[in-house]
């Protein structure tokens, strides 16, 4: 994990692409980690092996790595979703268009 861990941070100071870019990182204990970068602050890392998916976060005052869903993230983010093979994308989510109840019938005025 730790090896994972020092890959993981070394593959997130390296980039420097404005735009998602997918990197390929070898780790000689652990096989093949996917980095998706973002921006300068925000990454995703995919491990192919134990189907895990991560947001890594960066920050001047520090750094934050959170569990995220892969199949939410493949449908979410073309990228992912070309090396997330192991989980079908998540269904799109359906567009905001909520129809308003019709209001309660006013009753009759007193006879």
């Amino acid at each position: 994990m730790h090896t994972r861990l020092a890959i993981a941070i070394w593959a997130l100071l390296a980039g420097a692409c404005s735009k998602a870019t997918v990197t390929d990182v070898e780790t000689p204990s652990s096989g093949r980690l996917i980095y998706l970068k973002i921006d300068n602050q925000h990454s995703y890392l995919v491990d192919p092996r134990s189907h895990a998916c991560a947001l890594v976060l960066v920050h001047p005052d520090g750094n934050a790595m959170i569990g995220v869903d892969c199949q939410v993230l493949a449908a979410n983010l073309p990228e992912a979703a070309k090396v997330i093979t192991w989980a079908p994308p998540a269904p799109a989510a359906a567009p905001d268009t909520v129809t308003p109840e019709a209001p309660p019938p006013v009753p009759p005025p007193p006879p």
